[in-house]
């Protein structure tokens, strides 16, 4: 799949950040992090621009087809197809709210890569540390999903 390629060839682009962390628990947890926030960001991506594409090209070509020539049935039912395919992909947008989590997921997946490189030059890493700031920043983030669920809760 497309989404797990690209994910992967993040991963592997930054996996050695983690050569800094000698604790194996530590280890495991930081790159479990790291490689959920970079699959789930490159996921939203995708749906986000695959969705966009579809909402915005879907009744560009219905419109072309409605004004075809010969409009028999077959074309009125396609053209009629396309335009309802474009009004799930708007209402899908919104209901999955796919841009807000590609920035969320992104955001996170930068922070942790940004901890890890401010620690590759220094001989005397403390893991410890190191974890605190990553699950501080994932605190952080987890706060921003709840404040977001609050709004949406406020409004219905």
């Amino acid at each position: 799949m497309l989404i797990g390629k690209i994910a992967k060839k993040e991963w592997n682009d930054n996996e050695f950040l983690l050569d800094i962390i000698s604790d194996d628990k530590v280890k495991k947890r930081i790159s479990s992090n790291l490689k959920w926030h970079i699959f789930n960001a490159v996921k939203a991506k995708f749906y986000f621009y695959f969705l966009s594409i579809i909402t915005i090209s879907a009744p560009i070509l219905s419109g072309i087809l409605m004004n075809y020539i010969d409009t028999n049935i077959i074309i009125k039912i396609l053209s009629s197809s396309i335009v309802g395919i474009s009004s799930i992909s708007a209402a899908l947008l919104n209901l999955l709210d796919v841009r807000r989590k590609w920035g969320l997921y992104r955001n996170q997946a930068e922070e942790i890569k940004r901890i890890l490189s401010e620690h590759l030059t220094d001989e005397s890493v403390n893991n410890e540390i190191i974890l605190k700031k990553i699950e501080e920043s994932i605190s952080f983030t987890d706060k921003s999903w709840k404040e977001n669920f609050e709004k949406i809760e406020e409004k219905n």
